[in-house]
């Protein structure tokens, strides 16, 4: 039962290192492998891995398709995380298409969903991806607000977006006011 997570994993690791064609074929593979199992909520996690994918080799048609497709199945599952990260994954692809108030609307669902007491890593995403829209729409003051909450769960977490979001900062503070 591991190989479907493990093909998905070493495609997370394959993006992560710019090997983006591999990255697809493993996620492709799991995503095969979910779909003869019939098990959705992988499927859903896999889509979320393949578009995330996609859009690092900056394919956002393919990608905002792949990641609705695993909002729809999260929709039918109880794992509030699982929603939560298909939803910030929606709100990211949405923010890179130039739709930032949708974006927004994504991420705000996702940190509905992923109160603290659910899952932190999901709700800081969330405030990141919020800030996000904020400061591309002109907003740098409400953008600061939800970076400095995302940044206080990143760090909390010890990961490495904590990194991230202390550059984003730093570039609104040299923002002309």
């Amino acid at each position: 039962r591991l190989e479907p997570a493990a093909l998905d994993l070493i495609g997370r690791i394959l993006k992560r290192s710019g090997r983006y064609a591999d990255a697809v074929d493993h996620h492709l593979r799991a995503l095969a492998l979910a779909r003869d199992s019939g098990d959705e909520e992988d499927e859903a996690d896999f889509l979320v891995s393949l578009g995330e994918t996609r859009l690092a080799q900056e394919d956002t048609g393919r990608a905002l398709h792949d990641i609705r497709h695993a909002v729809a199945l999260s929709e039918r599952s109880e794992n509030r995380p699982l929603r939560a990260g298909a939803l910030n994954a929606l709100g990211r692809a949405l923010s890179l298409d130039g739709q930032p108030e949708e974006a927004r609307l994504s991420h705000e669902q996702a940190l509905d969903l992923s109160a603290p007491d659910v899952d932190r890593y999901e709700a800081a995403r969330a405030l990141d991806g919020i800030a996000a829209t904020y400061r591309s729409d002109g907003e740098p003051t409400r953008a600061r607000r939800f970076w400095l909450r995302a940044l206080e769960i990143y760090t909390d977490l010890e990961v490495p977006e904590a990194d991230e979001v202390r550059m984003h900062l730093r570039n609104l503070d040299a923002i002309p006011t």
